[in-house]
């Protein structure tokens, strides 16, 4: 029961991964293909054979209509085959989400209760090996040591445990939704605060490295790196904006080359 209990649905997984499920349906079966490929050389050399169910076993489900699907069921191992394919941020996103869901059906099945029934903090060596898997990902996808330390700060706190130290990441930084906040930049159109205008201008200051960080952050189900800036920053943003002639349209370069622009408001900031 426990090793049943011990998978996640591809539907899951999916959006973890940020993938259509057709695709990571796809990306298992091409895997699944690649086992075989190995067992049948394994096999002439005389080696031992890939158990394919030790990573991905198939399974249904019903849609919205009733009626059944294919799907996977994604086992630990498979989990950290999927990392693996996986680069950057994603991949440092993918484990650590996919770590504490195991976590929570360990503890469900040791316990016997519903995780969401009775608070409680990870465990600490849980927490230990979560912080080794996730330091050299983050050192080898650029993040610096800040980053390094405030993911490990971060995670400590799930266990119950705060770390006598202060990182500087965490105080008097801000990212560029409050950035548009202070400075009053608002979209035309929603009337929310136009972080996407504030970041293009924040390219044309081609700020010096000391004047923002990365931070690593959670928020609901989502976890990743921002880069959020100095105080100073948004001193420098109202003069461009100001010095410019508080421009209603903020032009910007797309990937493929094409110029859009973004329609702002500016209003008094009513931010202290």
């Amino acid at each position: 029961m426990k090793q049943i209990e011990q998978t996640i649905s591809s539907i899951e997984v999916s959006e973890m991964v940020g993938k259509r499920h057709t695709d990571l349906m796809r990306d298992i079966r091409r895997y699944l293909d690649q086992f075989n490929e190995s067992n049948l050389a394994s096999v002439e050399l005389g080696q031992g054979e890939i158990t394919q169910s030790d990573f991905f076993k198939e399974s249904t489900y019903k849609d919205g209509k009733g009626e059944k699907r294919p799907c996977y069921n994604v086992t630990k191992k498979g989990c950290e085959f999927i990392a693996h394919k996986l680069t950057g941020v994603k991949g440092t996103e993918f484990t650590a989400k996919y770590i504490n869901r195991f976590h929570d059906m360990e503890d469900t099945i040791r316990q016997g209760i519903p995780q969401k029934d009775k608070p409680h903090h990870e465990h600490l060596a849980s927490v230990n090996n979560a912080v080794k898997i996730l330091t050299p990902m983050l050192k080898a996808a650029g993040c610096d040591s800040k980053i390094q330390l405030l993911t490990a700060k971060t995670l400590y706190e799930r266990a119950g445990v705060e770390l006598p130290i202060m990182i500087e990441a965490d105080q008097k930084y801000y990212d560029t939704v409050h950035i548009a906040r202070h400075v009053g930049l608002y979209y035309q159109s929603s009337g929310k605060p136009a972080d996407k205008a504030v970041n293009e201008i924040i390219r044309r200051l081609d700020l010096p490295d000391n004047l923002y960080t990365e931070t690593w952050e959670q928020k609901g189900n989502w976890q990743g790196a921002v880069r959020k800036y100095v105080p100073q920053v948004i001193d420098m943003v109202m003069q461009w904006y100001r010095n410019n002639g508080y421009p209603r349209d903020i032009e910007y370069v797309q990937c493929d080359g094409q110029r859009k622009c973004y329609h702002v408001i500016w209003r008094e900031s009513e931010v202290a």
